[in-house]
């Protein structure tokens, strides 16, 4: 078998193992995670309940951010693999809960107080790219099917921020670092695929969602495949 026969069953391996396993995976966690906080959050006042979100999905990755190193250091240098594989789970955990918080406040204020049609859709869109775009950060909208972390002890605790500032060398910066991912970069994401889900659901059969979401996949296929 030549190379370049490889790297194409590769690739289409690759491509399937991302797009009908792990995709569908990410997705069911969030939603149950969404879901969740719909009902545990305040079920009784949507618009506290999204304050409420935003604040804890602000909290934990800064705290996170912050102090990313010394648990890099800490958990990831230790040398017990019990303990590494424990404490790295829970933060990965309570990180994807945080996630799924911080998205989940800000969108639902979107909804509350742009509406819901062609024009909240646009203006959401619009928003996030004359956000991200300056930035260089427009990568941040990439996400799953095609984009895939292994979780692995190097690097578990240390991800990148928008200046990558070490909390060790200059504390201030770090924390205004930590703070201008999540709210500007983060919440400019968060724009952004709200108006494109929006979008999608006034413009793609939004009188059957079943149809709707079926021809959503199959134009992703297209994309990713193409």
């Amino acid at each position: 078998m030549n190379y370049k026969w490889q790297m194409f069953c590769s690739g289409i391996i690759n491509f399937i193992i991302s797009a009908f396993v792990i995709c569908p995976l990410v997705v069911s966690f969030w939603i149950g995670a969404w879901t969740l906080a719909d009902l545990l959050i305040f079920s009784f006042d949507l618009h506290k309940s999204a304050l409420v979100s935003s604040l804890i999905g602000i909290v934990i990755p800064f705290l996170f951010t912050v102090y990313r190193d010394d648990l890099q250091r800490t958990i990831a240098g230790n040398g017990r693999k019990w303990v590494f594989w424990i404490f790295s789970r829970i933060y990965y955990l309570v990180f994807a809960v945080a996630s799924v918080l911080h998205w989940r406040g800000l969108w639902i204020l979107l909804d509350f107080y742009m509406g819901f049609n062609y024009i909240s859709a646009l203006s959401s869109i619009l928003i996030g790219l004359v956000l991200l775009i300056p930035l260089r950060c427009l990568r941040n909208a990439v996400s799953s099917p095609l984009s895939v972390a292994s979780d692995g002890r190097e690097d578990s605790f240390a991800f990148p921020t928008m200046f990558d500032i070490k909390a060790n060398s200059n504390l201030r910066a770090c924390i205004c670092d930590a703070f201008f991912g999540i709210i500007v970069v983060g919440y400019s994401t968060v724009f952004f695929w709200r108006g494109a889900f929006c979008l999608l659901d006034v413009a793609v059969f939004p009188e059957n969602l079943d149809l709707s979401g079926g021809v959503c996949m199959n134009l992703q296929k297209e994309f990713d495949t193409s």
